[in-house]
């Protein structure tokens, strides 16, 4: 709960309103006024989205410093005029140290006061210095713990009406999203690369949800929606097309597929034919207990109790024709190789 800085200093049990401002850990303060016959130390103010960004989450930590006590019964205009006074005081409304968008006063739109342009580059700046407080440990610890308390929440029965009300919601043209293409410059990270360490990073949390209990549903559920979609003949045969005539080549762990015009061009790189060791452990451990189906131009592994389901989308056992022929020909043109040599 917010404490008062300076109880000591005010009645805060015989008043008609009190202007305030809260000091929240992140180093933002927000000025307000509330007409109350008590101090109110759950009342933090009612601003604009920034304003509820920082304090949904340090409101609990926040501290509240009293500028100013109205005793008046009368002082309800007088109290407007006092807010207004105290956030041009301090220049709240234009500094980004504070989340007052407007001048203060009752029932007054931040829009008239602030132009769209102001608007946007004041929320910049806040948002970075807001960043810059999450790279701190406290940053972090208030994070996870709003996380936590989120994914609480959604687990409830009210949390999950409520998530399947929001979803409907934005269903379509609903989506504040829809139609919106973040592609290119428009891309938060257009021209930027991860570190190594921030690659490692999301690896190893990927990683871990996938070990979670969580991340096993989560898991189950992708396998079963690729198993529902069909691959069009169309596509098919494009997959097939784009690999037909075009042979395996490795150097170290890095495996490519090129025209056989290009063979010799890339042995002279130091390229070797054939399947590289990595490609095939992998495919080692994805054959591993598995048989294989192909549906006339191209094959996969699956679980023998899959096979029905398999034989019912037009897949049958073993290895394509097409695929077996390819082979043939790779191998008569790799000993004739061999022996031209």
């Amino acid at each position: 709960m917010p404490k008062i800085l300076n109880e000591s200093d005010v009645d805060i049990y015989n008043m008609f309103a009190y202007i305030y401002r809260v000091h929240y850990p992140t180093g933002h303060m927000y000025i307000g006024a509330i007409a109350a016959k008590k101090f109110n130390p759950r009342y933090t103010g009612s601003g604009g989205r920034r304003f509820h960004e920082i304090d949904d989450i340090y409101k609990e930590s926040a501290e509240i410093e009293i500028l100013e006590v109205i005793y008046e019964p009368d002082g309800h205009d007088f109290k407007n005029e006092r807010e207004k006074y105290w956030i041009a005081f301090y220049g709240a409304q234009n500094s980004d140290d504070y989340l007052n968008v407007r001048p203060g006063g009752e029932g007054i739109c931040y829009k008239d006061y602030m132009t769209e342009e102001s608007m946007r580059q004041r929320a910049i700046n806040q948002g970075n210095s807001l960043r810059q407080f999450y790279t701190t440990a406290e940053g972090r610890r208030k994070l996870e713990e709003r996380s936590a308390k989120i994914q609480t929440y959604f687990q409830t029965p009210e949390g999950i009406l409520c998530k399947q009300i929001m979803l409907e919601k934005n269903k379509g043209s609903n989506n504040p999203m829809y139609g919106v293409s973040l592609s290119g410059e428009k891309n938060g990270m257009y021209g930027k690369n991860h570190t190594e360490e921030s690659k490692k990073k999301i690896s190893d949390n990927i990683k871990a949800h996938y070990a979670s209990p969580e991340g096993v549903v989560t898991k189950a559920r992708l396998s079963e929606i690729a198993k529902s979609r069909s691959v069009s003949d169309e596509l098919r045969q494009r997959l097939s097309d784009m690999y037909t005539g075009l042979i395996p080549m490795y150097k170290d762990d890095v495996e490519i597929r090129i025209s056989i015009d290009n063979v010799e061009e890339y042995k002279n790189l130091g390229f070797q034919e054939g399947r590289s060791s990595k490609t095939l452990n992998n495919m080692s451990k994805a054959k591993k207990g598995k048989i294989t189906v192909n549906d006339g131009i191209n094959y996969i592994y699956i679980d023998v109790s899959e096979l029905t389901l398999y034989e019912s989308r037009g897949y049958t056992r073993g290895i394509p024709e097409s695929v077996r022929q390819a082979r043939r020909d790779g191998h008569i043109r790799n000993r004739a190789a061999k022996v031209n040599t």
